[in-house]
């Protein structure tokens, strides 16, 4: 999509806030969160339903900006939802928002394709990619969603400063996570593994441990890998929006 096109669409959106980011590699920022509106998964563990089940409001990209213009962080989480879902225009609010001087992470569910060069080039008439960066979702078996994952095809297209997360919710899924990372890891070099338990259905420690026995394999691999727990749910009520 050219970017006079988006100009001229209003896109649903849930809501726009500042925060904390709760999670991944930026985890303890202030940051901006645009959250739009519809997702194309049903996840088991999903927290945010009234992304996809709930209220939402048409706003024009120029709307969009100005509210992030005016709660002032120079990072910016776009999240949803699903912001990259194809054929919809809210796919391209993460390139307006970089191609604005903002540093913009897309928070994505890996079943979407990620940006190719030409469609970046299509909007923003540059090929590279500027002030945008990917946490990119692995689904495990637990969310019942995962044979919709795209790996190589997506996987190709990270670079330094990009993020994997796999949510686990069991030892299954860790042995899932691994079999990921064991086949793809060519792809991982630079790139954070995030391994985020699924909330209340298995103790951070049982991660930590399983992440240690494995820990040869990662520094022979060049591998960055964390433990990734949500902020905001320590911080906060485990339901509260806005946080």
């Amino acid at each position: 999509m050219k970017r006079q096109e988006f100009l001229n669409e209003k896109i649903p959106m849930v809501e726009i806030f500042n925060s904390i980011s709760g999670e991944g590699i930026t985890s303890g920022f202030l940051t901006t969160f645009v959250r739009v509106y519809g997702c194309n998964l049903r996840c088991s563990y999903c927290d945010t339903k009234y992304s996809y089940d709930g209220e939402y409001s048409l706003m024009a990209p120029i709307e969009i900006l100005g509210e992030v213009n005016r709660l002032n962080c120079k990072r910016v989480i776009v999240t949803g939802g699903e912001p990259l879902e194809e054929e919809k225009i809210k796919r391209y609010i993460p390139l307006y928002l970089a191609q604005n001087g903002y540093e913009v992470r897309i928070e994505t569910n890996g079943s979407v394709r990620l940006y190719d060069e030409d469609e970046i080039y299509q909007f923003t008439s540059k090929k590279e990619r500027k002030n945008l960066f990917y946490t990119l979702d692995i689904k495990c078996p637990s969310s019942n969603m995962d044979k919709f994952n795209i790996f190589e095809e997506n996987f190709k297209s990270l670079i330094i400063g990009d993020e994997i997360k796999f949510v686990v919710g069991n030892f299954d899924d860790l042995d899932y996570s691994m079999e990921v990372v064991k086949r793809y890891k060519e792809y991982f070099k630079g790139v954070t593994l995030n391994f985020s338990p699924v909330f209340s259905k298995i103790e951070p420690s049982q991660i930590v441990d399983y992440l240690k026995i494995r820990n040869k394999f990662f520094a022979e691999n060049n591998l960055d890998v964390r433990l990734n727990l949500q902020l905001h749910k320590i911080i906060w009520d485990k339901d509260k929006r806005g946080v």
